[in-house]
Parts: C-alpha cells; sequence; structure tokens
C-alpha cells in the first residue's frame, strides 16, 4: 500500500486519456487510472468524489499580456464602441477621475466609413490630460495631442523602421501611431502614466485568471515591471497561479539569464524571448507575400531577418525559446527560412498566432517543426477578415490541419487583445465562431475541432509549448497537481455557453472554489 495526500475520483481528462481516479500528494499526480486500482494500492488522507461533473487539467493560457489585461480590467472597455467620438467620451471620463486615459478595445471596422480616430477626435473632449487609446489589436493606437507634443513627434519626424506614424493631408502627425511607431513613442509615455499600477494590475489578471479554470499564464513580451510585480506576489505567497515569461526583446538583451532546470515548485519561470515580425491585419501591417484585399499594401516587416536570426543563435546559447510574432504568411515564411538558417532546434522555437497559413508555409511548418501558439477567438474578433484576404480566409487559423501534421498548437487569449477566458476560446476552437455568425466559420468548417482536441491545445499542448510536457498541462503521473473542476459533465458547443467552473486547484491546494464549495466537497 502507497500513501498519498488525496484520492480524486470521477470523470477525469488527463489531457491524454479518460480516467476513473489519480491520486495526489506533494503537489504533484502520483497514479492516473482504475478507481479499483486506485483503492486497492493507494492510501490517501483524503477522498474527493467528482459527482456529476469533469476533472480536466489545469488550462494554459500560452499567450497573455498580463499587465495589460489587468489594466483593461481596471480601465474603460473600449469594446463595442460605434464610433470615434464614443471612444473619446469613455476616455474623458477616465482622465476626469485619474489624470490620464489608457485604454484599449475599438475596432474602426464598427465606426462608419470604417475611419481610424485621430488626436481631433480626442481633443475636442480633452487636449489637456493624457490619452492613449490602442486598437483592440494592440498594434494601432490613438492619442490626443498632449501626447503628440510630449512624444516630441512633429511634421518633421520620420516613420520608424517597422512602423508608420499617422499624417493629415498637411504631413503632420494625426494622432494614430502603428506597430514599432508605437514602441518607440508611446510605449514610454505608457510606462511613466502607469508605474503605480502594474502591481495592483497582475493581481486583477491573476485573481480572474483562476476563476476561470487558468492555473499557468505564459506572459509575453515581460518587461522588468512584470518580472517584479509577479516575484513580490509569489514572495509574499499570493501568487494562486503559475507564471512562465517570454520576455522583451530589450529586457532579454539586458539580461544573460539563462533558462533554469525545472524545479520541484516551479510557480516562477522565464521560458524565453518574444519577437515581431510583423504586425497585425486590422492595421493591415501583417505581412503578406502579396497586397491585401481592400488596400494596396502587403504590411511592415518589423524585425529584419538579421536581428531573428542573431537572437536566434543567442537564446539557443542560453537554452530559451525564441516566440516570434509571425501573422501573414510572408512574415512566417521569413521566420521559418531564418530558423532553417540557423538550424534552431524545433523546441526552442514558437510562432505566435501563425494566423494565415497557406499551403508553402505549411510545407515550412512540417519540415522546421516549431510550436505554434494561436488564438481560437481572432475568428470572431476578425470577423472582417473576408475584406482584408478575400477567398485567402480559407487558409487562415488552420488549427486541425496543424494538429494532424503532428505540430504541437497550444491556445491562448493575446488578452486582452480578446477574453482571457479560455472557455471561449475552446468553444470557438470547436464551432469555428459559427455561434457568433462569422463568414469564416462555413468557409473553414472542416477545422473544427472535438471537445478533448480543444481542451488538448489548452492543456497538453500548452505545457509542451513552454518546454514542460511532462509536467504541465497533464494530469499523468509526475505531472503538477493543477486541476480544474468543472459541474458539467462535458462541453456542450450547442449552447456555446461556458461550462461552470466551481474549484481550481494549483499545486494539489485550492485556489479558488466557487459558491458555497470547499476543497473538502466541490458541487455545482
Amino acid at each position: 500500500m502507497e500513501y498519498g495526500d488525496m484520492l480524486l475520483h470521477g470523470s477525469i481528462f488527463t489531457g491524454r486519456r479518460h480516467v476513473g481516479a489519480i491520486v495526489i500528494g506533494n503537489g504533484r499526480v502520483l497514479f492516473a487510472g482504475d478507481l479499483s486500482d486506485a483503492q486497492n494500492g493507494w492510501k490517501c488522507a483524503r477522498t474527493l468524489y467528482t459527482g456529476n461533473g469533469t476533472v480536466v487539467p489545469g488550462l494554459i493560457d500560452s499567450h497573455v499580456h498580463l499587465a495589460a489585461t489587468g489594466m483593461n480590467m481596471l480601465s474603460s472597455d473600449l469594446r463595442g464602441s460605434r464610433s470615434a467620438a464614443e471612444i473619446a467620451m469613455k476616455a474623458g471620463k477616465m482622465v476626469s477621475e485619474k489624470g490620464f486615459a489608457v485604454a484599449s478595445g475599438w475596432d474602426q471596422e464598427l465606426f462608419e466609413g470604417g475611419r481610424y480616430p485621430s488626436a481631433a477626435d480626442l481633443d475636442a473632449v480633452s487636449s489637456e490630460g493624457p490619452m492613449i487609446l490602442y486598437r483592440y489589436c494592440s498594434h494601432v493606437a490613438v492619442v490626443n495631442s498632449h501626447v503628440i507634443e510630449r512624444a516630441g513627434v512633429t511634421a518633421e519626424t520620420p516613420d520608424p523602421p517597422g512602423g508608420i506614424i499617422g499624417r493629415d493631408s498637411s504631413g503632420r502627425p494625426d494622432g494614430m501611431f502603428f506597430d514599432t511607431a508605437i514602441e518607440r513613442y508611446i510605449y514610454p509615455i505608457e510606462e511613466e502614466l502607469t508605474r503605480g499600477q502594474v502591481d495592483g494590475a497582475v493581481r486583477r489578471t491573476v485573481e480572474y485568471a483562476i476563476s476561470r479554470g487558468l492555473t499557468t499564464l505564459v506572459a509575453m513580451n515581460a518587461d522588468p515591471a512584470e518580472l517584479s510585480a509577479v516575484n513580490s506576489l509569489e514572495k509574499r505567497g499570493e501568487l494562486k497561479c503559475r507564471v512562465r515569461f517570454f520576455l522583451s526583446k530589450d529586457a532579454f538583451l539586458a539580461t544573460g539569464v539563462k533558462r533554469p532546470e525545472i524545479n520541484e515548485d516551479e510557480m516562477v519561470k522565464v521560458c524565453g524571448v518574444k519577437l515581431f515580425a510583423d504586425g497585425s491585419f486590422g492595421g493591415r501591417t501583417a505581412l503578406l507575400s502579396s497586397p491585401y484585399s481592400d488596400k494596396d499594401t502587403s504590411g511592415l516587416q518589423l524585425t529584419t531577418d538579421d536581428e531573428i536570426e542573431q537572437l536566434m543563435r543567442e537564446a539557443v546559447k542560453r537554452k530559451m525559446i525564441v516566440a516570434v510574432h509571425a501573422i501573414g504568411d510572408r512574415a512566417a515564411e521569413n521566420v521559418l527560412r531564418s530558423a532553417s538558417k540557423t538550424g534552431i532546434p524545433s523546441k526552442y522555437l514558437r510562432i505566435e498566432h501563425a494566423a494565415y497559413t497557406p499551403h508553402a508555409v505549411l510545407e515550412m511548418l512540417s519540415r522546421i517543426r516549431p510550436a505554434l501558439a494561436v488564438q481560437p477567438h481572432f475568428l470572431v474578433g476578425d470577423w472582417w477578415l473576408g475584406k482584408r484576404l478575400g477567398v485567402r480566409i480559407r487558409d487562415c487559423y488552420l488549427f486541425r490541419t496543424c494538429m494532424e501534421m503532428g505540430l504541437v498548437v497550444a491556445g491562448s487569449s493575446d488578452s486582452p487583445v480578446e477574453p482571457l477566458d479560455p472557455w471561449t476560446g475552446i468553444l470557438t476552437a470547436m464551432d469555428r465562431g459559427r455561434h457568433a455568425g462569422v463568414e469564416i466559420a462555413e468557409t473553414t468548417a472542416g477545422e473544427a475541432l472535438d471537445a478533448d482536441s480543444a481542451l488538448t491545445m489548452y492543456t497538453t499542448n500548452g505545457g509542451a509549448a513552454c518546454g514542460e510536457a511532462e509536467v504541465l498541462g497533464t494530469l499523468e503521473p509526475g505531472a503538477y497537481a493543477d486541476a480544474v473542476f468543472l459541474e458539467e459533465g462535458s462541453i456542450d458547443i450547442k449552447t456555446a455557453s461556458s461550462p461552470t467552473v466551481i474549484g481550481t486547484m494549483v499545486g494539489g491546494k485550492f485556489v479558488y472554489t466557487s459558491g458555497g464549495n470547499s476543497g473538502d466537497r466541490l458541487s455545482g
């Protein structure tokens, strides 16, 4: 007879198979299999029956922005705004309350004529307090005149490589900034404005995450302020989920940190570096091999091939993963050619988004075999994609094809771009956004996933994409005892509604329970 802390039995999906029981001890899964074998072979201090519900591995959001998500939760949400005047009004209220406005979520596709907002729209409400309002993709921003002046941007300021400064008919800045122009001129101002709010924003993100069953957040493009906030929570024993960091390029180059070996009780780890090969579909800055269908441009290359190759070589020396943002097909091809040239092992390479993958890209993916971090809810968020790409949408968000090729396809939100709630992504992966009535749902219906495959994206594949396939995102023996307890016995896409999370466990301990539930008794 062996000993454990808890025998958990009922309907359990380990991320790889369905079992009747697991045994947990010292924060790890010790056994997974039949209930009779567990009862005959293990003596545990506690037994917990899941009832009519389901237990699945703790969910992993493989691409999230920690502080930005929390900031968005703590500020006005610009999603659904129908005009530039509406987002200006919301920003004005924020300025009145705290002296500045930093928010995201607007989409010009919802505005009359699809017109981008401008500094003039914001100045009509306030030109005194700074306003920085991001399009929901975060690759486009509109600011008021206060911010333009503070950034020192004039008619003579050139566009930076990989970026665009919007200009009016006379050549003066009109308040619009795209991609690296945001990084160079807007981010420094935002950092000054929000420096005192990062800790609270990260805490808010974590608290919401565990309530939806997320036990690991993979923080992308992380800066020192985010690392400091997470480390502070951990030192105080207040960090309720695991965090894996992919540093910003600047943060990566500023430190010589090497990837550590996996520790027994590891909550926080630096996995690698995040780079940008291109922009977004929404801003028409995703890099394509042929022009957009609604504008004579093929997008922007944000990082040169030489720089990507240098960083790939440096990351391999440090045993760290390179995660490269590549939405357009030409961007993906550039990254994959760089990977082939450097010989970077597939375990050290991820492509973030991999949104448009026609045959030429799929063929390269099959040879290079990076992990892919995708965002199923982009199918809904990019509802206008047919205007941008025309018939090319048939080659977008090919999750099933890539999984059938044997690639690691990890699910995520890119929050605050899409909702942090992982169930919105899981359900969209299953019905391709049919519940939202988007065009691509019918065009790519054959890419729909079953429930187990969709869950795999947010569990075992998420762990593999961080280089922790054996311990993260699974309830097989040896793995972290991170689990989600659902009221429902199955995930039903017919209602397009999220299942009810009644408990979230990290390292064998409950960090969240709903209503009157407790760690000793869970029921709907």
